[in-house]
């Protein structure tokens, strides 16, 4: 868990440079398809960040490698300091004066609180906007669906990212606390398919919790500090349509129609690389077609499916494997190629002799 950062550490104080690779053109790895499956990482590398402390402190480390441990770290541990914010931020307003004054003491303090709030949303959103301009600016917006699909997706990521982040930050300080409390959690492998949809009693289950707690959040600050409902009605309302919004987000029949309608569409589903496209016309071929693509030394490298390595690591194990040790099922297949009339058969036959 967390295990390249402290390899590159290691590398680093050796003597080694350790460089990213930012030149890669892309990868096939992609994010978990769901909200669980997301805080199921999460969960993960929560506890191997937070095991960081002893080696952002040791000795013989770069500064640069101290701070990516720093910064793996406080990536969780703000979840936890941001609920101690509001909830020091609640208490405030229930002290009586001259302790408090309203929401804030001055009116400097207010604007200072404004000024805050609107370069975090300047630091969260910028990265999108600029994405976007770039996009439009360089004439991409078609690989992305058309200029007008591309801007209601980008939008529409956006208000569903304000109200999801919330959920993130509620578990994230409850990984911590268990991490604190000593709560290991074990590897398990992570599910990269997005054929099965969240259930919305599976939602419940996971996220009712939040949802009640949105909504007792939000009932208790307008009854007794309403003017503190709106600074934090963005985060109430997070935790009070987790039910919902988790369980539409994953919703792969939802995703499978924004798609169909040219939402949410980035370059590599418009212009499929030739490994996909290989791959899914070798999925499409019939079972017995597929299994003579492996079996036949000539037929593989002709097949659409040959960019698959692992057909080629197939036909190798098999061809390479005593008849005995085989399966019955191959066993059959393989008896096909052994006979004279076979192309592979004759083949088999001249080198034998």
């Amino acid at each position: 868990m967390s295990h390249d950062f402290v390899e590159a550490a290691l590398m680093r104080r050796a003597g080694w440079e350790v460089h990213l690779a930012e030149d890669l053109g892309g990868s096939y790895e992609e994010t978990p398809p769901t909200v669980v499956e997301h805080l199921k990482r999460d969960r993960r590398w929560c506890q191997g960040n937070l095991q960081h402390w002893p080696l952002a402190l040791a000795r013989g480390f770069k500064p640069i490698t101290r701070f990516h441990f720093l910064h793996g770290i406080f990536s969780f541990l703000a979840s936890p300091l941001l609920l101690l914010v509001l909830i020091l931020g609640f208490a405030k307003n229930l002290t009586a004066a001259p302790f408090s004054d309203g929401l804030f003491a001055d009116v400097a303090r207010a604007q200072i609180a404004i000024l805050l709030f609107g370069f975090t949303m300047f630091l969260l959103l910028l990265p999108k906007l600029l994405a976007l301009a770039l996009a439009l600016r360089r004439g991409r917006a078609r690989e992305f669906g058309g200029a007008g699909k591309m801007i209601v997706s980008t939008l529409f990521e956006m208000f569903i990212s304000i109200l999801i982040a919330p959920v993130f930050l509620f578990f994230h300080a409850k990984f911590v606390l268990f991490s604190w409390l000593g709560k290991k959690v074990e590897w398990q492998a992570q599910e990269r398919r997005c054929a099965q949809s969240i259930a919305w009693r599976d939602a419940w289950d996971v996220f009712g919790l939040t949802s009640i707690a949105g909504l007792i959040v939000a009932l208790v600050t307008w009854r007794l500090t309403p003017g503190y409902f709106l600074w934090l009605l963005p985060i109430a309302l997070g935790w009070l349509t987790a039910v919902p919004l988790t369980a539409l987000v994953g919703n792969a029949k939802l995703g499978a129609g924004l798609r169909k309608a040219g939402y949410f569409i980035v370059p590599s589903e418009l212009a499929p690389s030739v490994e996909i496209t290989s791959l899914e016309q070798a999925l499409a071929l019939p079972n017995d077609y597929r299994k003579a693509t492996v079996l036949d030394p000539l037929l593989l490298p002709a097949s659409p499916a040959r960019m698959n390595g692992k057909m080629a690591q197939l036909h190798q194990q098999i061809w390479s494997t005593p008849t005995s040790d085989l399966s019955s099922a191959w066993r059959r297949e393989l008896s096909h190629f052994a006979r004279p009339e076979s192309l592979i058969g004759r083949e088999l036959q001249t080198q034998s002799t």
